[in-house]
């Protein structure tokens, strides 16, 4: 143990401790722009106004930050509610934070969990309700051991037989209840201390903006004060952060700028597997530059991409992006080949899933975002190899060329082509592959200068042809297929025509009459 001590001006370590709070707090009020994570707000000391009037002083005492997830912001209309008590020392920081340290937050927290189940549906509690303790300082591993031990009801000896006890007779339960209860508690230890975490937000909002300008620094500013505020007397009976306060503060129009281009893949029925697929899968992860998928159109690069991804994502991270948004991509409200719309998707996409920050719309200089997006994914690497050394991120991007070709149209920049050029001039991002597909005609439109490995989909073998007839076409005879094989050679949007129209279409006598695309 560490047992130097520093000597600390109390008030000034009282500031820095409300500090601390507001940044941990400001930093998780962030998390409430996803729209995939159901945290829907969070209330500054104690409950939402709703569940305080029947909770009991402890709870109130207790509950610096509240988070509810679900649909409203009570315990009955919430799935989950997670009571959290921020524990900051500057003369302790670097002493282990054991059970005698959180006696007092143990103890409330008991008295808490007794009250909402007598105030709710004992099960409805042990399904919803869950506490946390957060703090600047490490975890004592016997402690925080001794909580998991005692919630999975496995026997305790030693040193965490000590930290256990001590956490019963803190909480006062037995039996199940005390089983019940210590699954609600968690620990969460080296929070970072006051600087860290002032940096920190400073950082995310930054970064966020892909510059360090005075917009990002109001930005910062803003959520500190929303945060402040909610937590002072001007929250008093309106304690609680909702997504809107954040994109107020943020001043983003709506959730949809962080998400703005939705993929619009068509439908295409009982896929079959390519005989191409398992070799393009065991390339992939070994190369040093891009993978680009080229074709004629409706040989299938689309379909032929989800597959690859699907197969690779049982592996490695996968992002899919479709460049053509079923034909939106030419809307003048979509311009998903935009870098600031694009980019910022991806981003934003992998974000959701906790694995880097996130990027804000705030300006259209491509430069910095292509500088801000190769950050992201860097910082997905690491978050990704911090659990396996061999996953990486693929990136798949469909239908470069129709973005690529829109782009030039109306004189704009293209995110794949910009992506595609700091690949080939500033080099591969370790832990990353990037996969596009486009129209064979279109690869050098599309890619520009930048080296790729191209790789040709070939159309389809006469016996994926008949594999794709045969789960669409009752009662096919060996002479139809042939037959359509020769009419659409092998072309799966081609044959999707034979497959759904009038099975005159497939008679012999039509063998030599060929369908193009066009046609």
């Amino acid at each position: 143990m560490d047992r130097r001590k520093k000597t600390v001006d109390k008030t000034r370590a009282s500031r820095d401790g409300h500090e601390f709070h507001e940044n941990w707090a400001a930093r998780k009020a962030l998390q409430l722009l996803w729209p995939q994570d159901t945290l829907i707000c969070i209330t500054l000391e104690g409950l939402s106004p709703a569940d305080q009037r029947n909770a009991a002083s402890e709870t109130v005492e207790v509950a610096d930050v509240v988070l509810y997830y679900g649909e409203r912001p009570t315990f009955k209309g919430a799935e989950k509610v997670v009571i959290t008590q921020l524990k900051y020392s500057i003369s302790h920081e670097n002493t282990p934070f054991r059970n005698s340290h959180a006696k007092k937050t143990i103890e409330k927290f008991a008295v808490s969990y007794r009250n909402y189940k007598r105030n709710h549906n004992p099960k409805d509690v042990n399904e919803k309700l869950e506490f946390e303790l957060v703090t600047n300082r490490p975890i004592y591993p016997a402690f925080e051991k001794a909580i998991q031990f005692i919630a999975g009801k496995k026997p305790l000896a030693g040193e965490i037989k000590k930290q256990g006890d001590q956490f019963i007779k803190a909480c006062g339960f037995n039996g199940n209840e005390l089983t019940e209860f210590a699954k609600r508690v968690s620990l969460t230890g080296l929070a970072g201390n006051l600087s860290e975490n002032k940096r920190g937000l400073s950082r995310v909002l930054a970064d966020w903006s892909y510059a360090r300008d005075a917009m990002s620094r109001a930005r910062l500013g803003g959520m500190r004060q929303l945060v402040r505020d909610k937590a002072g007397s001007a929250g008093e009976g309106n304690n609680r952060i909702m997504r809107t306060d954040v994109l107020d503060v943020l001043e983003l129009q709506e959730e949809e700028d962080l998400l703005p281009c939705p993929e619009n893949f068509p439908e295409v029925g009982e896929i079959v597997e390519r005989e191409q697929l398992s070799e393009a899968i065991k390339i992939i992860p070994n190369l040093n530059v891009p993978f680009l998928i080229h074709a004629a159109g409706g040989v299938g690069k689309t379909v032929f991409l989800e597959s690859i991804s699907k197969s690779l994502a049982d592996t490695h991270e996968v992002v899919l992006f479709d460049c053509f948004g079923g034909g939106a991509y030419r809307a003048p409200e979509d311009v998903r080949h935009l870098p600031k719309r694009g980019f910022i998707h991806i981003v934003n996409s992998l974000a959701c899933r906790g694995l880097c920050d996130p990027l804000l719309p705030t300006n259209d200089n491509s430069e910095d975002l292509v500088k801000a997006f190769r950050r992201r994914l860097t910082q997905v690497v690491e978050t990704l190899q911090r659990a396996s050394q061999n996953k990486q991120l693929i990136l798949f991007i469909d239908a470069i060329d129709n973005a690529a070709e829109h782009a030039d149209d109306i004189g704009q920049d293209c995110f794949p082509k910009l992506l595609l050029q700091s690949l080939h001039h500033n080099g591969k991002i370790p832990g990353v592959q990037l996969v596009v597909s486009c129209r064979s005609h279109r690869r050098e439109i599309s890619k520009a200068d930048a080296d790729c490995y191209e790789y040709e989909l070939k159309p389809f073998s006469i016996t994926e042809t008949e594999k794709y007839l045969r789960l669409r076409v009752e009662e096919i005879t060996s002479t139809e297929i042939q037959v359509a094989q020769a009419r659409s050679g092998g072309n799966p949007r081609v044959l999707e025509h034979l497959a759904f129209s009038d099975r005159g279409l497939l008679d012999k006598s039509e063998l030599d009459n060929p369908i193009t695309l066009d046609d």
